[in-house]
């Protein structure tokens, strides 16, 4: 069965947050400071959009688009449990597409991800990404810029 692609819905994404992949878990904690629940709680709050991926009826993962700079700057982001690895061809599919749809209603897209987390970098490698170099994080840990010019057309006077 693949996964169903449903709009965000908290009550779900509680359940998703108690059983996040441990790399998320760090993750959030490195970049954001904060825990899986308190970054849920951030998607309720921010603008943006979020989805959720589901297999009878169960998240499996969560993603969406944080709207930043005067909705110029899209702030893409995904959080999986560890079952997402039983369906890769589906979620890069529909990746792919969604992205595309960011894409072209950003001027940019880009965050930061943990520089040693490989699933993740080649995932957004696969999606057209662009890397900056790691940087060192005060704590100790290493992130990496990502990003992708986005093809919204911006009107100036």
């Amino acid at each position: 069965m693949k996964p169903v692609i449903v709009p965000y819905d908290p009550y779900l994404a509680a359940s998703l947050a108690d059983r996040l992949r441990a790399s998320d878990r760090q993750e959030l904690a490195l970049i954001a400071g904060v825990s899986p629940r308190e970054a849920f709680e951030q998607v309720e709050s921010e603008p943006g959009e979020a989805w959720l991926a589901c297999v009878d009826g169960l998240p499996v993962a969560a993603f969406g688009c944080a709207a930043g700079w005067l909705g110029r700057v899209g702030t893409p982001w995904f959080l999986a449990a560890p079952e997402v690895r039983r369906y890769p061809v589906s979620l890069v599919r529909v990746s792919i597409d969604v992205v595309e749809r960011w894409r072209r209603a950003y001027l940019l897209l880009e965050n930061y991800c943990a520089a040693d987390h490989r699933a993740t970098v080649n995932w957004l490698r696969r999606l057209g990404f662009s890397f900056d170099e790691p940087v060192r994080l005060p704590g100790g840990g290493r992130v990496r810029r990502f990003w992708m010019q986005g093809g919204a057309v911006c009107a100036t006077r």
